[in-house]
């Protein structure tokens, strides 16, 4: 039987390597369906870092960029815990 701190973890493997196939996913739907072959490099990157921003609006309210402004403050209070989903208040 397995403990509930071994639980935990095979949680958090499991939520991981479900992360990094999502996102293999989605860089690979934005590289074949949204990315132009004439782009530059630094076109290209920002191509995907809006698509990221999309993203994030969708799943947690705000841009990447707006949650490590909130996350900053919350360490800069003190706050032990500093998720996506603390930072966001939900």
């Amino acid at each position: 039987m397995l403990k509930n701190g071994q639980k935990k973890q095979i949680g958090w493997n499991a939520k991981r390597e479900l992360s990094k196939i999502n996102y293999k996913i989605h860089t690979d739907a934005i590289k074949n369906n949204l990315v132009p072959k004439q782009l530059t490099k630094n076109q290209i990157n920002f191509v995907y870092a809006e698509e990221a921003d999309v993203l994030n609006m969708a799943l947690f309210g705000m841009t990447a960029k707006e949650w490590r402004i909130k996350a900053s403050r919350l360490l800069a209070s003190g706050s032990s815990c500093w998720t996506r989903r603390a930072a966001s208040g939900k």
